[in-house]
């Protein structure tokens, strides 16, 4: 197995760490592809009763996918000195990946003790124990690099409470309550971040599913109650069905609305304008059906501007002023 996904085998419990801890846990190929092979081993051995995923280092669960390996892959595409195939192929894999562990039949475990986003929130996502400490991170900020919300966040926004999920997505916030990740869904059980070891350690003497789930009861505390999210604000702005009415919303509101539209005016146009479109269609649709339209869209980004000029904004020259070009029309990305 790489060394940049380390296994252990602990009584009825996988143990896998993803060892990036420089570039935040990042996900790659070698990644994805070690966490199916895992999976295969999980599901073949009746001895196992489910997979616990961690991050290396003291800052991240997993912030994303690679996206500077992914932007140089799509621009030697466009310099004529590669094929664009795979760049494509690690959407396609992580993007498969997701919708396996969304079905997989033994229990997954997400331990998001730190930044969680992205390609983060994808393996996240599909775990049915997700675990917050006062230490998350947890956001999908596609929108701030000229993509949109992937790895079948649709789905998981579409279902939090209210516009939550619409505001989340054209916005790119973060949210770093535990109260606020349990309130969306987002996380299921809240356990201090000094109290992860000792929950761990725990798990050694569980014989089965419930087992596992009752040592998490036991260590699961309720959160501080405070939250950073002004339902009435996201729901008054967030529920209008286009762009134009959403910002023009903001725009007559206050001056914590006011600050919300700014934001959003620094954002992609076509991310912003494609992200409420995907939002709309997820609401109706299950996991693999978003899933499945998450690569649609990538690759239409790929074909595009933006999303190399926000990742090169963002990571690669860090100037954070991209350029971004006119707002192209959503429908051709669908």
């Amino acid at each position: 197995m790489t060394e940049e996904l380390l296994t252990d085998r602990r009584g009825a419990l996988i143990y896998v760490t993803l060892n990036r801890p420089a570039a935040l846990n990042a996900l790659n190929f070698p990644i994805i592809r070690g966490l199916n092979a895992i999976l295969d081993r999980a599901e073949k051995d009746p001895a196992v009763v489910g997979v616990v995923l961690r991050g290396a280092g003291d800052r991240a669960f997993c912030a994303g996918g690679d996206i500077k390996a992914a932007r140089e892959g799509g621009l030697a595409w466009k310099r004529g000195e590669a094929p664009l195939e795979p760049t494509l192929e690690f959407f396609e894999d992580e993007y498969a990946l997701n919708r396996r562990m969304f079905h997989f039949p033994k229990l997954l475990i997400a331990l998001m003790d730190g930044i969680t986003m992205g390609g983060g929130v994808g393996i996240a996502g599909p775990c049915r124990i997700r675990i917050a400490t006062e230490k998350t991170v947890w956001a999908m900020p596609e929108v701030t690099i000229g993509f949109f919300p992937d790895v079948g966040a649709g789905y998981y926004l579409t279902r939090a409470p209210g516009q939550i999920g619409t505001y989340l997505g054209l916005t790119g916030s973060h949210l770093n309550r535990a109260s606020d990740l349990l309130s969306c869904g987002f996380a299921t059980h809240y356990v201090p971040h000094d109290a992860i070891e000792g929950m761990v350690i725990s798990f050694n003497t569980a014989k089965n599913a419930e087992e596992v789930h009752e040592i998490v009861e036991q260590f699961h505390r309720s959160p501080d109650a405070s939250s950073l999210l002004d339902r009435t604000l996201i729901d008054t702005h967030f529920s209008h069905d286009t762009l134009e009415n959403i910002f023009a919303s903001l725009d007559a509101g206050d001056e914590r609305a006011h600050q919300i539209a700014s934001l959003m005016r620094t954002k992609s146009p076509t991310s912003l304008a494609v992200t409420l479109q995907h939002l709309h269609l997820a609401a109706g649709q299950d996991f693999d059906a978003v899933s499945h339209r998450d690569y649609t869209l990538a690759e239409h980004f790929l074909r595009g501007e933006d999303l190399y000029e926000g990742i090169r904004a963002a990571v690669v020259d860090k100037d954070r002023s991209p350029k971004w070009q006119a707002q192209a029309d959503p429908a051709s990305y669908f």
